[in-house]
């Protein structure tokens, strides 16, 4: 069974499942890097054209439900109207479905027929199949790895002292078995009395190494946290932006819940886990010094709950990946309701939200309990075999002793040691279970740390003293078999030029800005800056060089000095004033109380709109660009304040594009550009006045 990780990968766990039924195993990962998920999600025939480039014979046809039974399974089914899940059986009790957002569920036939739209989708091998082999699975494991290696002497430490601490703790049954065996016989309380102090100073030398190792494991937890998090947060940041796109905010912030979880386990349980295997061999090899029997009794009980652990790890797993995508779930009901409050107020829409997110709370609370009750049962079931092997341990060793094959001090000590050998081997054996959820949590990751970076961009600068823009045959499409949203757009910006791109809202007009700025990469086609093409500059420098103002730029929590120095190290003051008096904001900041020190909260909900659009103006040009992109930029400001604006950007001879629709915000540029089905086209001034406001 293969889970979604995203509202839109419905189709692509599908297919997962299916090509690791018939042999070939892929990952979601790996589907997810051959066929990059459309924004749009996933057509039938699309997923007829992925199976059939995997090697596999697929076809579409309708079926009435009477008749899936004769089909070949497992098959995809159109569930819902937006959904596919992958039908595996059909019996009396119903049909046996595997919803990708859900899990395994049996679904009668008055429900299967209101969500089943009718359409099947069955593969079977074709003769290509096998030919197309996944890339190699991502881990973030490799990333997480150099934090440690960084830190070497500390887990050096940390071993050290927890192999002090496990010799301490082999040695106290001997204390029981000398004096029962050999100090009560003899009267010996010299003997006595010096084991009581010796045994007295390890019981104290144990409790002092326990806390440093405690404090160390701590220090350690702390460092590979702040480590890690930075690690995985520089690394998301180099991600391209079209990476953020694909993905939802709640499914990106709950990966990095993953990192606490795997510094958990790696600080907490790891090093123990280890150490628990080599004492409980230690603890064996004792054993089997005792007596053979014994250990063998000894080892039988471990092998039982090894078995018992290798039965419920599938569906332990299974259980533990459906609770961390429910919990990503709810936490993404509740950022979309905290973003659109003001929304969901003013429509009067509380108590349709709040009932949106009890469902998802009860989804999430529902598949946590089910892995908590796997998990008891698991522990229990544990603990019975625990019981039941000191019971057996205590029968067998006193039967033995009233035959004289061990001594009564020899009997002590083996159930302490066989206690012992249980406990240890219960918690390693439970360590590779987690080892596994490690692995989980890993692959989570792994869609962050090992995606591709962004193109790091080359060491060449633009010529001196040019700002001109050129585009040639500029194309792009969002995904691989999807329409082109850029079919071919050329254009040349001069130094110091305006140029207006208007036209019709969908027809391209913000992907070219982001195109232009370097967010996306284009599929075909050359942009120049300053007469060298954009891919050889230096990214630093052409972030200096092109600033922008787009539709969807935010504010920060900050103060709104630091938010137009876009939190720069030391930033000019000056500058920061000239930015705001250049975005028609100056005054309105001077007369709030704190002035430039006002602080910003919740992305600048305090402010106006268009005092947020200045303020991001203001952002841009603190920067002191030489080209101006701007999308939409003064949709929010009135013609006044637009006009003042307009005023002041022309006095700096800077090349500018503009994206607008406002005929006042058209008629400021030197030409007009119209979109129309992904190309550009100059508008003549006789038709400037015809295009729609």
């Amino acid at each position: 069974m293969i889970l979604q990780a995203e509202m839109l990968e419905c189709a692509h766990a599908c297919l997962a499942m299916l090509m690791e039924h018939h042999g070939q195993p892929w990952t979601l990962e790996q589907m997810r890097s051959r066929f990059v998920p459309s924004s749009r999600g996933t057509s039938v025939s699309q997923i007829v054209r992925m199976a059939q480039s995997l090697g596999l014979d697929a076809r579409i046809f309708r079926a009435e439900p009477d008749h899936l039974a004769q089909l070949k399974m497992p098959c995809i089914l159109h569930w819902d109207v937006v959904h596919f899940v992958v039908l595996e059986g059909v019996a009396d009790d119903g049909f046996h479905l595997v919803d990708p957002a859900v899990g395994r569920m049996v679904v009668g036939s008055r429900e299967f027929d209101r969500r089943f739209t009718g359409i099947v989708v069955e593969a079977t091998v074709g003769l290509d199949f096998g030919r197309v082999r996944p890339a190699a699975d991502r881990s973030a494991l490799v990333l997480l790895r150099e934090g440690v290696l960084q830190r070497r002497g500390t887990i050096a430490a940390v071993v050290g002292m927890a192999l002090l601490l496990e010799v301490l703790a082999l040695i106290a049954p001997l204390f029981i078995q000398v004096s029962t065996d050999s100090i009560i016989p003899a009267g010996d309380s010299g003997l006595l009395w010096m084991l009581v102090a010796a045994f007295m100073v390890a019981a104290v030398l144990q409790t002092l190494v326990s806390m440093a190792r405690s404090w160390t494991l701590l220090r350690l937890g702390e460092e590979l946290t702040v480590a890690w998090n930075a690690a995985v947060c520089s690394r998301l940041l180099r991600l391209p932006y079209i990476f953020f796109m694909r993905r939802s905010i709640s499914d990106v912030h709950s990966r990095f819940a993953s990192i606490e979880e795997i510094q958990r386990v790696v600080t907490n349980k790891f090093v123990e886990g280890v150490l628990d295997g080599v004492t409980a061999l230690l603890t064996l090899v004792i054993i089997l010094a005792y007596s053979p029997t014994l250990a063998l009794l000894t080892f039988c009980f471990c092998l039982a709950y090894g078995i018992l652990r290798s039965l419920t790890l599938s569906r332990l797993l299974e259980g533990t990946e459906r609770a961390i995508r429910a919990r990503s779930s709810q936490q993404g009901q509740l950022l979309e309701i905290l973003h659109g409050v003001h929304s969901i107020k003013a429509a009067g829409d509380e108590e349709k939200q709040v009932s949106r997110y009890n469902r998802k709370t009860r989804d999430a609370a529902q598949a946590s309990a089910s892995v908590q009750r796997w998990g008891g049962m698991v522990d229990e079931m544990g603990q019975a075999i625990l019981r039941l092997h000191w019971i057996a341990a205590v029968g067998l060793g006193a039967w033995l002793a009233i035959r004289g094959s061990i001594t009564a001090g020899m009997l002590v000590a083996y159930v302490t040691y066989a206690y012992q050998f249980s406990l240890r081997s219960i918690r390693m054996l439970d360590l590779v279970a987690q080892w596994r959820t490690l692995r989980l949590h890993s692959v989570r990751l792994a869609d962050i740390v090992s995606g591709p970076a962004q193109a790091p961009g080359g060491d060449e600068l633009p010529l001196p003293g040019r700002s001109d823009f050129s585009v040639h045959a500029l194309q792009f499409r969002y995904n691989s078999d999807g329409p082109l949203v850029l079919a071919g757009v050329s254009f040349v910006v001069g130094s110091g030029e305006c140029v207006a791109i208007t036209g019709a809202s969908g027809s391209g007009k913000s992907t070219l800005a982001k195109v232009l700025v370097g967010l996306l990469e284009p599929d075909q086609g050359r942009i120049e800056l300053g007469g060298r093409p954009m891919q050889v500059l230096r990214r630093e420098h052409l972030r200096e060089q092109i600033a922008c103002v787009l539709q969807d730029d935010q504010l920060f929590n900050g103060t709104i000095a630091e938010n137009i120095a876009f939190f720069e190290p030391g930033f000019s003051r000056e500058r920061v004033s000239r930015a705001a008096m250049l975005a028609q904001m100056h005054d309105e900041v001077m007369a709030m109380p704190l002035r430039y020190d006002t602080r910003v909260i919740d992305l600048g909900a305090s402010l106006s709109g268009g005092q947020r659009q200045r303020l991001i103006l203001a952002r841009a040009l603190y920067r002191e660009p030489r080209i101006l992109i701007l999308d939409e930029a003064s949709s929010h400001l009135d013609l006044e304040n637009e006009r003042l604006i307009n005023e002041a950007i022309q006095a700096l001879s800077i090349t500018r594009i503009i994206i607008a629709h406002r005929p006042q915000t058209i008629a400021i540029a030197d030409r007009v550009l119209e979109m129309r089905q992904g190309c550009l086209y100059e508008v003549t001034p006789a038709r400037c006045d015809e295009l729609p406001a």
